[in-house]
C-alpha cells in the first residue's frame, strides 16, 4: 500500500514543479515595458557623432508604414566622448503621441484586435494576431 502513496507524492511534487515553470514562461512573454535601442552612430565623413546635445525621435507604425500608433523623443543627449555609441530605452522617453495615457505594451497588444489611432487623426489601425 506504501508504493502508491510515494508515487501520488512524487506525481504532485513533479506537477507543481510544471506548473510553475509554465507560471514563469507566460511571465516572460509579456509585452516589454520598454524596448532597449543601441546604435552607434556615424556621421558621413565617417567619423563618430559625439555633439553636446543629439534629440532623438522613435515612430512605431502599423506593418505598411503608414499609421504611426506610438511616438516618443529623447531630447539634449550629451554624445560627448561616446564613440558615436547610445543605448536608449523606448518606453520611458518624453511621449509625443498618443496623447492618451497608452503605454508602450498597448501598442503590441493584439488580443481582441484593437483599434489604435494614428498621428494623423484621419485613420484607425486594427491590429491582428499576425503583426
Amino acid at each position: 500500500m506504501c508504493k502508491p502513496l510515494k508515487f501520488n507524492i512524487f506525481m504532485k511534487a513533479i506537477m507543481a514543479s510544471v506548473v510553475v515553470s509554465f507560471s514563469f514562461i507566460c511571465v516572460t512573454l509579456a509585452s516589454p515595458n520598454m524596448i532597449t535601442f543601441q546604435s552607434r552612430i556615424i556621421k558621413p565623413d565617417g567619423a563618430a557623432l559625439e555633439a553636446t546635445s543629439v534629440n532623438f525621435r522613435f515612430s512605431i507604425t502599423d506593418t505598411v508604414g503608414s499609421c504611426v500608433i506610438y511616438q516618443e523623443e529623447f531630447s539634449n543627449r550629451n554624445m560627448s566622448g561616446s564613440k558615436g555609441l547610445i543605448n536608449l530605452a523606448i518606453g520611458t522617453g518624453s511621449k509625443v503621441f498618443p496623447v492618451a495615457a497608452m503605454a508602450l505594451t498597448e501598442v503590441f497588444n493584439n488580443y481582441n484586435s484593437p483599434t489604435l489611432n494614428c498621428l494623423s487623426m484621419a485613420k484607425t489601425h486594427q491590429a491582428n494576431e499576425y503583426e
